[in-house]
């Protein structure tokens, strides 16, 4: 791997985490364009870690808020509570995504592992984000203010990225606002969502690391790719809520169409 493939790479893992235009898609894209046939174990971990350092530093204080107050929450035994009731919320989706990703990662990813499956699931995220400009003039409700059925409607939503070019993010923040969240709070869930679900795939990944030889090989790669997916993560983390701030989060179903029609043209 080149200087600039690590760049590209680590870019466009930087913008699209977080940006709900799938990582997964554009990275499979990238792939082909570059005629790549795998991107290597270690250094997905690195870049998808320095996505994770770029969440955790964004939303730390708001983290810590959450997870105090739960505690007294639970010291209370006021169930009922706003942050119980978010980390609840949490844990519920976390485990319905990791039964979906356990019954369906293996023949998910061996249908769709050709930059060609981006011509299916592309138009489908199109939808999904364009759905989100019927309620741009709703102002929501807390997450806490949701019954049961919402986590577990995020959780089938977050193992539905399983597939390259269903986005994440893209996918959990269009079903919460579509379900009545208010927009703030339903990026805030997306991306609490997003820190055990990428803990969990950073342990599997490391598990099935055989040969650290590329670490030596491709050390200035690698560094370069960390910086780039933090840093940038970060910012983009920052536009994306500017975005949502201003009632145009559908917009991205623009973006999204496009690369639709030119994985149609290209692969």
């Amino acid at each position: 791997m080149t200087l600039f493939q690590a760049f590209c790479f680590a870019f466009v893992q930087a913008a699209t985490e977080f940006l709900p235009i799938s990582s997964s898609g554009h990275l499979l894209f990238l792939k082909g364009i570059f005629g790549l046939e795998e991107i290597p174990i270690l250094f997905d971990v690195i870049i998808h870690i320095g996505s994770l350092g770029a969440i955790l530093f964004f939303f730390r204080y708001a983290i810590r808020n959450t997870v105090t107050l739960a505690v007294e929450d639970v010291k209370s035994k006021d169930y009922r509570g706003a942050n119980f009731r978010m980390v609840l919320y949490v844990a519920i989706s976390t485990i319905v995504t990791m039964i979906i990703f356990a019954l369906f990662k293996d023949p998910i990813e061996n249908a769709l592992h050709h930059p060609s499956a981006l011509k299916i699931t592309y138009p489908i995220m199109t939808v999904i984000l364009f759905s989100t400009f019927l309620t741009r003039k709703h102002q929501g409700s807390p997450v806490a203010k949701k019954n049961y059925l919402f986590p577990i409607l995020l959780g089938l939503g977050q193992g539905l990225a399983i597939m390259p070019g269903i986005s994440r993010s893209g996918t959990t923040i269009s079903l919460s606002i579509l379900t009545g969240v208010e927009r703030k709070e339903a990026t805030y869930y997306s991306f609490l969502l997003f820190i055990p679900a990428v803990l969990g795939a950073l342990i599997l990944q490391i598990m099935e690391i055989e040969d650290w030889l590329f670490f030596n090989e491709n050390f200035a790669e690698i560094i370069l790719a960390f910086l780039v997916s933090a840093i940038g993560g970060y910012l983009f983390l920052k536009f994306l809520t500017l975005i949502i701030k201003r009632n145009c989060f559908w917009m991205f179903g623009i973006y999204t169409l496009l690369m639709a029609v030119a994985s149609f043209i290209l692969f």
